[in-house]
């Protein structure tokens, strides 16, 4: 009865930091996602730095991460002279589930403007 109840609470353990650290990864994921997917669509002919912020901002929403006191910004860069749109997300790490952490996220998107 003793050793069952001990390794129970081992393996709740094991579980529950599996489960954390999927949560952890997909916050990354969808952060990198939205960066990407802004810098794309900002880099339109017919389209602004403050749209691709947009478009982040709902990749955001619809990854579920706006919970983890995300910021998005963007800005017009040049690379060897062609101009380059840079997306960046910042958010921080979830812990015990969607909680903030002090541990902050920052992922970049990039993409040549058409």
């Amino acid at each position: 009865m003793a050793e069952s109840t001990m390794v129970l609470a081992l393996l709740a353990v094991l579980f529950l930091t599996l489960v954390q650290g999927a949560i952890a990864v997909h916050a990354r994921n969808a952060m990198i996602d939205a960066a990407s997917a802004g810098a794309r669509y900002g880099a339109l002919a017919d389209r602004t730095a403050a749209d691709g912020v947009a478009r982040a901002e709902q990749v955001l929403a619809a990854g579920s991460v706006t919970a983890l006191g995300t910021s998005v910004s963007a800005e017009d860069l040049s690379d060897g002279g062609t101009p380059v749109l840079r997306v960046t997300v910042t958010g921080t790490m979830p812990v015990l589930g969607l909680w903030h952490s002090p541990i902050e996220w920052e992922v970049h998107g990039h993409a040549f403007r058409y």
